[in-house]
């Protein structure tokens, strides 16, 4: 009886089966748990120095006296220093500034002069000139606004007559003050005159 010998036939069968297409990638597996830290590096070289800062703010760098005004400043034994406001070389009087009627940019440094108005007397007819009572002691003008400018006005002679406007009919007629009322002259003096400014 023959025997047959059939283990390289299967061997082909295998290796036919074996050279089929690749299958498809399976989907990704969960996310490992992350590791240990690892050592701290050693530090690094410091850095070069930096440009200096811009300079801090300085009372004078925005305050400056001109030719006539002068700046006051109220200076410390310790160095300390503050601006306590101006000084009206020509005048020798300390000044502030004062806004000029119906404008917001114009303003005059006036000493602190009496008002020349508000006394409701007059010393025309027409109450258009206005008086005042004689200056007190130390006091030297009077100061008002008009055509654009504030004026200083000096002491004249007392009045016999002066007026005032009736409350009721609007009328100038005269009056009785209850004190005496000088007439005032305007002087020559004027005032530093500034307008807001911006860089």
């Amino acid at each position: 009886m023959k025997s047959f010998r059939i283990l390289p036939a299967v061997a082909v069968v295998v290796a036919a089966l074996g050279c089929g297409s690749e299958g498809p990638q399976g989907p990704a597996g969960p996310q490992g748990e992350p590791g240990e830290q690892g050592a701290k590096g050693d530090p690094g070289e410091q850095g070069s120095q930096g440009p200096a800062g811009p300079a801090g703010s300085d009372a004078t760098a925005v305050t400056q006296s001109g030719t006539r005004l002068k700046a006051r400043f109220l200076q410390g034994e310790d160095g300390t220093r503050e601006f306590r406001g101006w000084y009206d070389s020509q005048l020798e009087r300390p000044c502030t500034w004062k806004l000029h009627p119906g404008t917001v940019d114009t303003w005059s440094c006036v000493p602190p002069f009496l008002a020349l108005t508000g006394y409701g007397h007059f010393g025309d007819e027409g109450c258009l000139k206005p008086v005042a009572p004689a200056l007190p002691p130390g006091e030297t003008y009077r100061v008002k606004y008009g055509d654009g400018a504030y004026a200083a006005y000096e002491q004249g002679a007392p009045l016999d007559v002066v007026f005032a406007v009736e409350e009721n009919t609007l009328a100038c007629k005269p009056a009785s003050p209850s004190e005496v009322m000088h007439d005032w002259i305007k002087t020559d003096l004027t005032f530093v005159t500034a307008t807001e400014a911006q860089e």
